[in-house]
């Protein structure tokens, strides 16, 4: 992904698709707050490396800032039994 520079994946989740999402988590990198705004923040790529799409939300109102890991709503998962924890 030569348009996308990786700094630290603080997530991986792969899709029923056979897709990965990625959470790119750009602080430990770039120092400056100020530059953050041009890394990605989360991206999808197929099994060949190629990227579905990636997000850059950086202004309001919707400015997800550094976040390092997220949660996808729409994707099927395994149901937790009761007083299973995850640490």
């Amino acid at each position: 992904m030569p348009d996308i520079k990786l700094f630290v994946i603080q997530g991986a989740e792969r899709l029923a698709n056979g897709n990965t999402v990625l959470m790119n988590w750009c602080p430990n990198a770039i120092k400056n707050p100020k530059d953050w705004t041009g890394s990605v923040q989360v991206l999808e790529v197929t099994p060949d490396k190629k990227v579905v799409w990636a997000l850059r939300s950086w202004e309001d109102p919707a400015d997800l800032g550094p976040a390092s890991i997220i949660q996808l709503l729409d994707e099927p998962g395994v149901s937790e039994k009761p007083g299973d924890r995850q640490r």
